[in-house]
């Protein structure tokens, strides 16, 4: 909105500010890249390696799949793993460094909250414990939430002085959104019914601040034109596998339909990922208390004053939380839309409360405290990101593989070393979810995987099988969302010597490792 509207505007500017934002940007990518290797990978983090690693062999990824998401993190991910390899550390650097530098894109924000209210707004994200663990996890929302940051703050950024380039940022950063993610037309629509609300409640102050935007706009037309398209571009090339194949176009169609429909990309992914809404409200009550304070009074400055900026961005977060909480489809990182709002809220009511105030405290000092004062959160990030990173009972390890999982690799890899004679397969993996298993195991020979709860070969076949792992029991969820049973099918291997092992603990699923007799107590070799 115009900076007329916005009456008495804070300051910004100052070169305390700026020192003080580099040493949170400092801040934040040490707690995102330090000991990235610290749990195991995730099965989804795993899918996605395996899918980037096709691609820095091949420079090829067409998208197909709803449950894939868009191009884009895979192809940055086969970059990574071309330039340094696919070790844990680069697997997961890509979305950590984008969560190290979220705070780079709201940038735009600095004029219209001033110092305080952008620094603030800065600080809850560098230290947010729920924005750390997940830039810690090698999952395509932290990339979709820069993305969404760079929009709001381009857009806010355009409507405050009307620079060509705030809205070709504006529109590059909307298309870069789709070749993240489907759920963009989530935060576009909220956004869209955002705006239709303030016009609203927001009277003629609003109003007269969304005509002075419309004539910027008008007045920006080679800006827009090239907007446009650089974005059309980005969306197409991505989608079209460099123009090489456009069918992946028609494969975006066919999934955004699928995930309107169903509310998530099937109805099984519905299934598997049904909470309720307070999934969401106790993620954040436990995790980001503060945040959710600070956004809570941000809001009702928003509603109080009807400044159009304070007010657009309180009802935008107020309806992306409501449309979040209202789906049926809930995995927990997807509360990080809403929290990017929130905390942007946040720090823009709370400057703008401090600057109506006469408050006895140096700028100075203000600023250091806005800085401060989201260091409350600490122990909640030390707690989830270090001490219990993969703990289901955090709530936020999204079905998280075990460590159990990289001893079994090295179970199996020890038990294929002493067998004396070539078999095929040498080990058989029949999980109906076999990941990261089959990631940890992508460089031994003959190992084959089975989306199955048992084998498809007889048994007298299977007794000349080093080394078979079966699905022992796993979550009711689980097993109608890939067995469309309530159990597990009986299953022995009179040939092999069984024990169990918790994939994904605590007991959501539980294999069952058969070694083949005259191999089971073997010592390993030297």
């Amino acid at each position: 909105m115009s900076a007329h509207s916005q009456r008495a505007s804070p300051t910004s500017g100052s070169l305390l500010a700026t020192v003080l934002f580099i040493l949170l940007l400092l801040s934040g990518a040490a707690l995102r890249l330090a000991d990235l290797e610290h749990r195991p990978l995730h099965g989804d983090e795993a899918v996605g390696a395996s899918l980037s690693s096709k691609v820095s062999r091949t420079g090829s990824f067409l998208y197909e799949s709803s449950n894939r998401h868009g191009p884009f993190q895979y192809v940055l991910g086969g970059l990574v793993m071309r330039w340094k390899g696919e070790s844990t550390f680069w697997i997961r650097f890509p979305y950590a460094l984008a969560g190290s530098l979220l705070i780079l894109a709201c940038f735009g924000f600095r004029r219209p909250l001033g110092d305080f209210g952008w620094l603030l707004s800065c600080a809850l994200l560098t230290f947010s414990p729920i924005l750390i663990y997940y830039s810690r996890y090698a999952v395509q929302e932290i990339h979709f939430l820069v993305a969404t940051a760079l929009l709001l703050s381009c857009g806010l950024a355009f409507a405050w002085d009307g620079r060509g380039i705030w809205l070709f940022g504006f529109l590059l950063s909307g298309a870069w959104m789709v070749t993240i993610k489907e759920t963009f037309v989530i935060v576009w629509g909220c956004l869209a019914a955002a705006l239709a609300i303030s016009l609203v409640l927001g009277g003629r102050e609003f109003r007269r601040s969304a005509s002075g935007s419309i004539s910027r706009l008008k007045a920006r037309p080679l800006a827009g034109v090239l907007g446009l398209l650089a974005g059309f571009l980005l969306v197409v090339m991505a989608y079209s596998d460099f123009f090489r194949d456009f069918s992946g176009l028609s494969h975006l169609g066919t999934n955004l339909a699928s995930m309107v429909r169903h509310g998530a990309s099937t109805a099984d992914a519905v299934e598997l990922h049904r909470h309720p809404a307070s999934l969401y409200l106790s993620l954040l009550l436990r995790f980001e208390w503060l945040t959710s304070a600070l956004a809570a009074l941000g809001v009702w400055v928003g509603l109080r004053w009807r400044r159009p900026r304070t007010l657009l961005m309180s009802m935008y977060a107020l309806l992306s939380l409501v449309v979040y909480c209202a789906l049926s489809y809930k995995t927990p990182w997807l509360i990080l839309s809403p929290l990017l709002a929130m905390a942007l809220v946040a720090g823009d009511g709370i400057g703008q409360l401090l600057s109506n105030r006469s408050w006895r405290i140096s700028p100075a000092l203000r600023l250091a405290g806005a800085c401060a004062l989201p260091l409350l959160l600490l122990p909640q990030v030390f707690q989830t990101s270090f001490a219990r990173p993969a703990d289901p009972a955090l709530g936020l390890a999204y079905h998280h593989a075990g460590e159990a999982n990289q001893e079994l690799v090295q179970e199996i890899r020890e038990t294929l070393a002493r067998v004396s004679s070539y078999s095929y397969p040498r080990a058989i993996i029949a999980l109906p979810y076999y990941w990261p298993l089959a990631w940890y195991l992508r460089d031994e020979p003959d190992v084959v995987f089975e989306s199955s709860p048992a084998p498809s070969l007889n048994s007298q076949e299977l007794s000349m099988v080093p080394v078979v792992v079966t699905l022992e029991s796993a979550d009711p969820k689980f097993l109608k969302a890939f067995i469309h049973s309530d159990s597990v099918p009986a299953f022995s291997l009179p040939s092999h010597t069984p024990h169990s092992v918790i994939l994904v603990p605590p007991d959501y699923m539980v294999g069952r490792v058969w070694i083949r007799i005259d191999l089971a107590n073997f010592p390993s070799p030297p």
